[in-house]
């Protein structure tokens, strides 16, 4: 019978059987905490499998060529987020490429495993479309059999105990880490009754489905705005299409050595990229239409904190890799300094980023109630009432906006930067009050619904972890949550 003993936490000393070693040889195979954590599984009083028990199938992707004329979605590493599949910036593949490598195919209900690379590696989403879709070599598939739910497993695998399975079993040093088929296949899993798996599983599939239905609006929303520029706006010669999770221009500029430029369209920017031949044009149109300015619209506005004392307790922080053009994530550093109060964030608030080397224009709304702050990296922008908060956050990442921000971006010192006076400088198109107000509800919405998604994650996460240290509430299952998957068979 396999036994082990924590002798020592510090320094690390564990004594094992014989029994309980693997062929795994190495000293941070076997670390105290690690012991630990196999110890609580078994000691759950839960049944305890082995991953490789409850699937049909553990497979790595394969690193397919990538076809922006392609119908096929290839999903890579950084498309897992833990709190579901980020669809905006994917890979497209061929048809015949799909069919080519019938490996790499995954369907809805398959678990997706990061298993390689520090930081990223043991990201885990469950794929939820009922569509054709592959994954990469750096990906692992988790196919579950019919009588276990692959929902339980997603949640177990990011709850922090499968975490710390996960990195027990990581094999590589720095930048070339991995996690093998054979080695995810030997990591414990408690198993519950059928019910408990369903009830933690229909947790994460509605937060699937409450992300899908986000996406879903947010996309109405930038078709109405699209339908409305051109419309209303008189932007019948631009074209747009949806590319990147935002609005493109989908015109192509010859490489011009000058570009011929109306003194009305001069401002205090006398250099040559700001004259770029794509941005004046983008200018021109605006100019020719009922427009305002960034300044026009704001109530307040305020620049980042610098030189921040980070702490692991105090006020958040949010900064530019908070920021994805979609919501803001939650932050990961704290301050104990001394904060001015036109530094906190409010609800509603709409950030910008204008520091960095490729994330300047990134625009996300704070939509959380908490405390928190912002560093230098981002500005902030408080809107009056007849520019609603989350239809600014919106027009803002339009390409007509987009391309404004690329062309103020100055360097200097290896750094890159937008000088506030140019973004406020910013020319915004004006539309119709009443279907500025439509658009700002229906973006409140996809953000709640994102919000709604990721607190669904958080809760079955919580549940495996209550589930293995005797806290789950049985009582839980016989409540009406609305958390039930409205898709079965998945």
């Amino acid at each position: 019978m396999d036994s082990a003993l924590i002798i020592e936490n510090k320094p690390d000393i564990v004594w094992l059987s014989e029994t309980s070693i693997n062929d795994r040889i190495n000293s941070n195979h076997y670390r105290s905490y690690m012991t630990k954590n196999e110890l609580e599984i078994k000691n759950s009083g839960l049944e305890v499998l082995r991953i490789k028990d409850i699937v049909v199938n553990i497979s790595r992707g394969k690193g397919l060529k990538k076809d922006d004329r392609g119908e096929i979605p290839n999903y890579k590493v950084r498309n897992l987020t833990n709190f579901g599949i980020n669809k905006d910036d994917v890979d497209l593949i061929t048809h015949r490429e799909f069919i080519n490598n019938k490996s790499s195919h995954i369907k809805i209900g398959d678990v997706l495993l990061a298993s390689t690379g520090v930081g990223s590696l043991g990201k885990v989403d469950l794929f939820f479309d009922d569509i054709k879709a592959t994954v990469d070599g750096h990906i692992t598939i988790l196919t579950t059999k019919e009588e276990y739910d692959g929902g339980y497993l997603k949640a177990y695998l990011q709850s922090r105990y499968g975490q710390i399975f996960i990195e027990q079993n990581t094999i590589g040093s720095t930048g070339q880490t991995e996690l093998y088929a054979k080695d995810i296949g030997e990591i414990l899993i408690p198993i519950p009754s059928p019910e408990i798996q369903k009830y933690i599983g229909d947790k994460v599939r509605r937060a699937e489905e409450l992300r899908e239905e986000a996406k879903r609006l947010k996309d109405e929303c930038e078709d109405t705005i699209v339908r409305e520029l051109k419309k209303s706006c008189g932007l019948d010669n631009i074209s747009y299409k949806e590319h990147a999770g935002k609005l493109s221009v989908d015109k192509i500029y010859d490489k011009q050595k000058s570009t011929f430029v109306s003194s009305k369209l001069i401002g205090n920017r006398i250099d040559p990229k700001f004259y770029h031949a794509e941005h004046v044009d983008v200018i021109k149109q605006i100019s020719n239409i009922e427009h305002y300015s960034l300044k026009d619209t704001l109530k307040e506005y305020d620049t980042g904190v610098s030189q921040l004392k980070y702490s692991d307790r105090g006020i958040p922080v949010i900064s530019t890799g908070n920021m994805n053009n979609n919501f803001i994530g939650d932050p990961e550093k704290y301050t104990i300094s001394n904060i001015p109060n036109s530094k906190y964030l409010n609800e509603e608030d709409v950030l910008i980023t204008t520091y960095g080397a490729t994330s300047i224009g990134k625009v996300d709304i704070y939509d959380k109630t908490e405390v928190a702050t912002f560093d230098y990296t981002l500005f902030r922008a408080k809107f009056g009432e007849e520019h609603p908060a989350y239809y600014m956050c919106l027009v803002l990442r339009t390409d007509l906006v987009q391309k404004q921000i690329k062309y103020s971006i100055n360097s200097g010192g290896g750094t890159n930067f937008v000088n506030i006076s140019s973004l406020l400088d910013i020319k915004i198109p004006k539309i119709k009050p009443q279907i500025m107000n439509v658009l700002n509800e229906l973006m409140k919405k996809s953000l709640n619904n994102i919000r709604l998604s990721q607190q669904l994650i958080l809760q079955a996460k919580q549940d495996v972890e209550d589930l293995i240290e005797g806290n789950f509430e049985m009582s839980e299952l016989n409540k009406d949550s609305g958390t039930e998957s409205r898709c079965k068979g998945a």
